[in-house]
């Protein structure tokens, strides 16, 4: 992977599920992440900087775009791992189940 690339949801997934890390990156998107679908079209890109006042200032590729943040890697490869842990073949839909999952509650879904 590499910053700027677009993707599908279903491919970051598959890319994550089969490669080791190479790259700290956050999931952007422009719609609200609990909209996303595998089908939904994805921006990695860098971390936000925080300024002074605490604030998250963006990439400019991201804002330029008129994208929003959607996911930061850890919670992405986290997720992925726990669920291939719970099932060895767990689905991309399941997958994306367990990510907004997480993202809600801070917490693992059970996937059995």
């Amino acid at each position: 992977m590499k910053y700027t690339e677009q993707m599908t949801l279903n491919e970051l997934i598959d890319k994550v599920k089969s490669s080791s890390k190479d790259l700290v990156y956050c999931v952007y998107g422009t719609t609200p992440s609990e909209k996303a679908e595998l089908t939904s079209i994805c921006v990695i890109d860098d971390y936000p900087e925080i300024n002074d006042e605490d604030e998250e200032i963006f990439p400019d590729t991201v804002t330029n775009a008129g994208l929003v943040f959607w996911y930061r890697d850890e919670l992405i490869e986290d997720v992925i791992s726990n669920a291939k842990n719970q099932d060895a073949g767990v689905t991309n839909k399941k997958i994306l189940e367990a990510i907004n999952y997480y993202d809600e509650h801070d917490s693992f879904m059970p996937l059995k």
